[in-house]
């Protein structure tokens, strides 16, 4: 991954949520990395601590989403919810970034991935896009011209880095600014879908979880 592209995410991130100084933490944290030398090693204890890291933060975003609910329409509290998972993802990140290594073998992360040994994956991209997703679903984002422009600048980022060299910088950009230009039109009709779903989403879910019937029409 270029540099300063995740960093930039996060810090895109902490402005969507409206905690600019807990993004900008997070981004000096993974991009530290490409200034600072010094590189640790991972044990198995250093891996079950992830672990138990993981789930603290699981249960927190979920005791968030519960709080939310208390206050707003469910679907609307599951997405403000979703926008904390970045949290979750950044000691994986942490890890993976400063532990120098390129991957980690997922039977470490994940006690039920231990059947399949020597399968290994990349945390860093998922968590890019993870965290992209998440600013992505605040509300007002789509209104916004000015996070669509820093959406586009990051993903322009992500792709230049994943160009084939036989495509010129020229037709490249030209393919990327058109493929911009029609993301726009179709950023403004998720978002209105976006709200369909968070108007409708809840009355759906608590009439499932009661057992009542509902209309496939709604």
């Amino acid at each position: 991954m270029p540099p300063l592209l995740l960093g930039l995410t996060f810090l895109l991130w902490g402005w969507q949520i409206g905690l600019p100084w807990l993004g900008g933490l997070a981004a000096l944290s993974l991009e530290a990395v490409h200034v600072v030398a010094w590189r640790g090693s991972l044990a198995a204890a250093d891996f079950r601590r992830l672990r138990l890291v993981y789930e603290f933060l699981r249960f927190g975003v979920l005791g968030a989403g519960l709080m939310f609910a208390s206050r707003m329409d469910v679907g609307s509290a599951i997405l403000r919810a979703a926008s904390w998972l970045p949290i979750v993802a950044l000691p994986f990140l942490l890890a993976q970034l400063w532990s120098g290594e390129s991957h980690f073998e997922l039977g470490r992360l994940w006690r039920k991935a231990a059947r399949e040994p020597g399968k290994r994956v990349d945390l860093v991209w998922p968590g890019w896009a993870l965290t992209l997703l998440a600013a992505s679903i605040q509300p007002g984002s789509a209104a916004n011209p000015w996070f669509y422009a820093a959406l586009c600048l990051l993903m322009a980022g992500a792709l230049f880095a994943c160009r084939a060299r036989r495509i010129s910088v020229l037709r490249w950009a030209l393919a990327v600014l058109l493929a911009l230009a029609l993301g726009w039109l179709g950023h403004l009709g998720l978002s209105a879908l976006q709200g369909e779903v968070e108007a409708h989403f809840g009355e759906w879910f608590l009439g499932m979880q009661s057992g009542g019937d509902s209309d496939p029409d709604r």
